[in-house]
């Protein structure tokens, strides 16, 4: 005369699967937030990276045209006025002539007795440092 339902394990066994599947699922979105994060932070990597690198051969050129931002202007090319002169990369850091579709720029200016040399995109100044003209051998 007992109609009760008696309690399953597999009741039991469903909850615990539910709650491990939602942890599961929880540490699986912090993860792929981190992976996306990482692709970021990468892409920022290689971008300075390669302003590094582009600003420390213009530095290079510069020195080795004796400090002369018009002989380094016409060693790469560019059309130098008022003592600067920049140089337009697209986004995978081929160069460009035309600056509306360069993604970044790469400008070096003379000052008093330096020269600055700059890199930057739309957003921001990625590298800046002055080469003074006493590393120039003249």
């Amino acid at each position: 005369m007992d109609n009760r339902l008696r309690p399953t394990r597999s009741g039991l066994f469903t909850i615990e699967l539910l709650i491990a599947v939602g942890v599961f699922i929880f540490c699986a979105a912090i993860c792929l937030g981190l992976f996306a994060k990482a692709e970021t932070v990468s892409s920022e990597s290689a971008d300075l990276n390669m302003a590094v690198n582009k600003a420390r051969s213009v530095s290079e050129g510069y020195k080795a045209c004796g400090g002369d931002v018009s002989a380094t202007a016409r060693f790469y090319g560019a059309d130098e006025s008022n003592g600067s002169f920049s140089l337009y990369y697209d986004s995978a850091w081929n160069p460009v002539s035309d600056p509306a579709s360069a993604s970044f720029t790469l400008t070096i200016t003379e000052k008093d007795d330096e020269a600055i040399v700059s890199v930057g995109n739309a957003e921001k100044e990625l590298v800046s440092w002055p080469v003074a003209v006493l590393e120039v051998a003249r």
